[in-house]
């Protein structure tokens, strides 16, 4: 089509059945016309050649007096005299004088897709929610963990929310995995709330070789959500980012770092932020004198040895002592003999157990020599 092609068309139409209109005609001869249609109010469409894209009323007191539409004539916005309303799809937002009023539906009845970041009104729960990109979220609110709608983001946050709350199963926000059943307890080891990530009875379950340190697998994560002397792994260690780790071993002598947990011996380290499963995976040294931090281990029940000290996660600097939580020694100063480890996730060479004490030789203390009972915590 030439330019000279380009027109407008006005076409009155009085006394006739016709609608008055303009028609514009562009370049590539598409068309866009006002019409006036035939009902008793001042409307002016503006339509393509296959739909209405806009219209204006001159009512005030009723109806609408500002509309646009999409290809499909699925209504985008319209104005009437008290409110503006935001789409049709999905339900419609209206902003009245006084607020925003967004679609609402019954939770059975949520769109099963919607762009991340939408929101809208669950009228069952009574709360606003936003789409995440996988699910619909409750937004706001006190999230007390005592179902999945009101799952909280961790079990310090519980506190915080209700501070009398009692040690039990609640419902954690994970990352990854979202809503999950897990065991929390409160007011203890440090006094804030502790969710448990892994527990292990006396046995090689947990071994440093074990693949439970390496993997997502998961084990008894619904029958052992409990303290109750069991092996059990949860999606807390796989998934939740912390920067405190907390370890009791409950069959060992009472004391440690921790406080009001109950029987057993702990540690509570801080850490840079990460899931337990990263953690355990990556060395860090915490301390390389621990036989003179009390707490760390003096009445524990750990042995040890009187020349080289370690205390930290991961160790590896024997390549038989390796140990996910705990110590390393010799009773040289280098780490090419090591005769005794102890901690979480112990070596093949000295017992594969999950946790515990193992000399193999060379002793200056002699601990608990055995298998122990562990679990782990985050915060």
């Amino acid at each position: 089509m030439a330019n000279s092609d380009k027109n407008i068309l006005i076409t009155p139409n009085r006394n006739l059945s016709g609608q008055p209109e303009i028609s514009f005609t562009g370049f590539s001869n598409d068309q866009i016309k006002i019409k006036v249609p035939d009902n008793t109010n001042a409307t002016l469409n503006f339509e393509s050649s296959t739909n209405k894209l806009l219209s204006i009323d001159n009512r005030v007191s009723s109806g609408s007096v500002f509309n646009i539409s999409d290809s499909t004539g699925t209504t985008l916005l319209e104005s009437t005299n008290l409110s503006m309303r935001l789409g049709a799809k999905m339900g419609k937002t209206t902003i009245f004088g006084e607020g925003l009023k967004i679609p609402a539906f019954e939770k059975t009845s949520l769109p099963k897709r919607a762009k991340e970041g939408t929101i809208c009104y669950d009228e069952t729960s009574n709360g606003a929610r936003f789409f995440n990109g996988t699910r619909w979220c409750l937004i706001g609110g006190k999230k007390s963990g005592l179902s999945a709608e009101t799952a909280a983001l961790s079990a310090k946050e519980i506190l915080e929310e209700y501070p009398n709350s009692s040690d039990g199963i609640y419902w954690i926000d994970l990352p990854v995995v979202g809503p999950t059943p897990t065991y929390c307890i409160f007011n203890k080891i440090d006094g804030n709330g502790w969710m448990l990530a892994m527990k292990g009875t006396t046995g090689t379950t947990f071994n440093y070789s074990s693949t439970y340190w390496i993997t997502y697998t998961l084990l008894n994560e619904y029958s052992q959500l409990s303290r109750d002397n069991a092996d059990a792994k949860f999606n807390v260690f796989n998934f939740y980012p912390t920067d405190k780790f907390a370890a009791i071993f409950p069959d060992m002598n009472n004391g440690g770092q921790g406080a009001n947990y109950g029987p057993g011996w702990s540690w509570v380290q801080s850490s840079a932020r990460m899931t337990a499963w990263t953690r355990f995976q990556t060395s860090l040294t915490l301390s390389t004198t621990p036989r003179d931090a009390g707490d760390m281990w003096s009445g524990s029940g750990f042995s040890n040895q009187g020349g080289y000290q370690f205390y930290g996660f991961n160790y590896t600097g024997n390549g038989s002592a390796r140990v996910r939580w705990g110590f390393g020694w010799n009773n040289e100063n280098d780490q090419a003999t090591n005769d005794v480890s102890g901690g979480i996730g112990m070596d093949g060479s000295y017992g594969s157990y999950s946790a515990g004490d193992r000399i193999n030789c060379c002793a200056v203390f002699t601990g608990i020599n055995r298998s122990a009972r562990f679990e782990i915590w985050v915060q």
